[in-house]
């Protein structure tokens, strides 16, 4: 299967240690995922810790289908003007 690169940005109005904080911490992707709003019966597993490299973050639904994603690397912002980034393998099991 050949690979891609896929990017995305947003704007997001918060702290940026904010943000970097609850898009790394896998524990949180329960309360605001919208797949899971479309598909709340669904199963989620996340690693202990959900937020370190290597953390996983594991679902399957009816709906949502199967997959994992694994923190490959995590770079934190340096001061409250700076970028963060976080980079992770993605993995669709079913659909």
């Amino acid at each position: 299967m050949p690979a891609f690169h896929i990017q995305r940005s947003q704007t997001i109005d918060a702290d940026v240690s904010d943000v970097f904080n609850a898009v790394t911490d896998y524990s949180t992707w329960t309360r605001w995922s919208p797949w899971l709003q479309v598909d709340p019966e669904a199963e989620v597993t996340v690693s202990d810790p959900p937020n370190a490299m290597g953390a996983t973050y594991h679902w399957k639904g009816e709906l949502v289908g199967e997959g994992s994603m694994t923190h490959r690397e995590l770079q934190p912002p340096r001061n409250s003007s700076s970028n963060a980034s976080m980079l992770a393998d993605l993995a669709f099991v079913k659909p």
